[in-house]
């Protein structure tokens, strides 16, 4: 038997016994030969309010155990990967600056030392970005250079920022889509439409 099983006594499944003795006797003058046979039929069980206590402990014990590894991951990796808050839509896309044609594609790394890659003048320069504030501070470091932007408005297809060193407004626009394009082209259609 074990903690979790017992055995008991218990009838034969087809022969309805619990207990059988037999027995027979044979002999002659010279000899005298007795035979005794003792069954007795036990049967394996399993004792089911034990088992369901062990299931529920082990059960919290392993969910308890769970949500503590999942808190300790989750507290590792906002110190591998800090939150980046809005300055996250930043990541993976390639920006144009609207003034120079310049293009900035920044890509997110652990530990926060995000790459950057500028395309300025047909020159690439590979260097790295931290964001900071929320999102709100993004520090750009190339080995020739540093920049420091305060974000001022991010959209799909607009980036604008403040050059800290320059308090000059920066503004980036998603390769390829035009965007400040297309919104010159609206307000004059709406001036069109207004002064008609």
């Amino acid at each position: 038997a074990t903690e979790y099983h017992q055995i008991i006594q218990s009838e034969h499944p087809t022969e309805f016994y619990t207990t059988k003795n037999t027995g027979w006797e044979t002999g002659s003058d010279s000899y005298k030969l007795k035979y005794n046979e003792r069954k007795e039929f036990f049967s394996f069980s399993e004792d089911k309010s034990k088992i369901k206590t062990l299931t529920i402990t082990d059960t919290l014990f392993g969910i308890g155990g769970g949500i503590i590894i999942t808190l300790m991951l989750s507290f590792l990796l906002r110190f591998i990967i800090p939150n980046t808050g809005k300055g996250e839509s930043v990541f993976n896309k390639k920006w144009k600056n609207i003034e120079t044609n310049s293009i900035i594609t920044i890509e997110p790394k652990l530990f926060g030392k995000n790459s950057v890659i500028l395309i300025e003048d047909d020159k690439i320069k590979r260097g790295l970005a931290k964001i900071t504030d929320n999102g709100d501070s993004i520090h750009l470091s190339f080995s020739d250079s540093e920049l420091f932007f305060r974000l001022k408005h991010l959209s799909n297809l607009k980036l604008e920022m403040e050059n800290l060193a320059s308090n000059k407004l920066t503004k980036f626009e998603l390769l390829g889509s035009n965007a400040y394009k297309e919104d010159e082209k609206e307000i004059r259609e709406d001036n069109n439409d207004h002064n008609s």
